[in-house]
């Protein structure tokens, strides 16, 4: 899928037409569950810095590491290198893999400069800080842990725009992520209009569900119709 095709997916994806909101991180994990794609939906501990917030993108992964002595220039380096990632790509949104920090692996100033370039957010499996500021900017944030504290010369870069482990999810650079209210998902990028296919086929039987229900069916009834359909697995 070249860059132009990920760009018309992305659009796809960030429609919220009634009466779902299409392609939420529930009926995307739903489609990968029927896929066989388990593991696939971050820990439920990352949450959006400001609730109900949406975010669609692409990834591009960071990783840090607790410095065993000061080290400012080999962060500096690895966030530069991610950044320069992100230039260009559909949407980018920055995933840190840095749990065993108790520093603000992102600030305001960091999002400023990559909202500047076109990001459109970030996940964090970490700390953030300056939290407002960054929602005064409208920046969109999923994060695990908020500090007043900086990361300057206590953490040291690992890599960037390789595999990261992020709340407990290996998410590869180009990966699609979908965060809403009820957490994150990562879906390759190999797999999306697969993923989304499905997606549609379950919104439609849901649809088919709440129609019945509306017109006297009972739960029951409309369960044992259709509930066998939405659980059955599908090749990818």
């Amino acid at each position: 899928m070249d860059d132009h095709e990920i760009m018309k997916v992305l659009q796809r994806l960030a429609a919220m037409p009634s009466p779902f909101p299409v392609y939420s991180a529930a009926f995307l994990e739903d489609a990968m569950e029927k896929l066989d794609m388990p593991n696939r939906v971050l820990d439920p501990g990352i949450r959006p810095l400001l609730p109900f917030t949406r975010l669609v993108g692409t990834a591009v992964t960071l990783k840090l590491e607790v410095a065993q002595d000061p080290d400012l220039e080999s962060t500096t380096a690895i966030y530069g290198q991610a950044l320069e990632a992100g230039k260009g790509l559909s949407q980018p949104v920055l995933v840190i893999e840095a749990p065993f920090l108790k520093y603000g692996t992102l600030g305001s100033g960091g999002a400023h400069c990559m909202k500047n370039i076109g990001f459109v957010g970030a996940v964090v499996d970490g700390v953030v800080r300056d939290t407002d500021e960054i929602a005064r900017m409208d920046f969109k944030v999923f994060y695990r842990y908020i500090t007043p504290e900086h990361v300057d010369g206590m953490a040291r870069g690992v890599s960037a725009n390789e595999p990261v482990k992020v709340g407990g999810v290996t998410v590869s650079p180009g990966d699609v992520i979908v965060g809403d209210n009820d957490g994150v998902v990562s879906v390759p990028r190999a797999a999306i209009e697969r993923v989304m296919q499905v997606a549609d086929e379950i919104m439609d039987i849901e649809e088919q569900i709440i129609r019945e229900i509306d017109s006297g069916v009972s739960y029951e009834q409309a369960g044992k119709k259709h509930f066998k359909e939405l659980l059955r697995k599908v090749e990818l």
